[in-house]
């Protein structure tokens, strides 16, 4: 339909303001979620390093899960990339990241306490919380989740080998310190 009064143009010119600053909007959304989402995988990546350096005896364990979440980081850092040509699909955004950004605002107090205090079976238990923190657990929703969507594709083809941190570790916990 044409629009052929100036009404018609007012109202369709008001219905693509408001697209577009919804998308804007969106948009925004997709990026502040995943640069929290990036923060806390480098948060977790330090901190894995931590408990890799107090911890002989678990080094390599702690050094792979840590290698794996800075990739997961660089995983999300190329979510950055595509958000800005608006090709994140809105599914991979949780309603909300309040959780996320207040597990990264508790990272230098749960990283400064674990160095005051290294301490091997709490090490593992603050790894579990964390590992089942919502930040974590919906990245991990997404990367195996079935989908039809070409871009989370590719985020799962190249974190396939990354998943399951939460078994891993109370697989390995369950088998060195119980």
């Amino acid at each position: 339909m044409i629009p052929n009064t100036f009404i018609d143009i007012l109202f369709k010119c008001f219905h693509i303001f408001i697209y577009k600053k919804n998308m804007t909007k969106i948009t925004m959304n997709i990026h502040l979620y995943l640069e929290e989402a990036i923060r806390l995988e480098l948060n977790v990546a330090d901190l894995y390093s931590l408990f890799a350096q107090q911890f002989e005896e678990d080094y390599n364990f702690w050094w792979k899960l840590s290698n794996e979440e800075m990739n997961h980081a660089s995983i999300l850092k190329t979510g950055i990339e595509f958000s800005k040509l608006n090709k994140i699909p809105q599914e991979i955004i949780p309603d909300n990241i309040d959780g996320l950004i207040s597990l990264n605002e508790k990272f230098p107090s749960i990283i400064d306490d674990c160095q005051k205090n290294p301490n091997r079976q709490k090490c593992f238990e603050v790894a579990l919380e964390i590992e089942s923190s919502a930040g974590e657990s919906h990245y991990q929703e997404i990367m195996i989740k079935h989908t039809d969507n070409d871009i989370v594709k590719i985020f799962q083809k190249l974190n396939k080998d990354d998943i399951d941190h939460y078994n891993r570790i109370k697989e390995y916990y369950s088998k060195n310190l119980l």
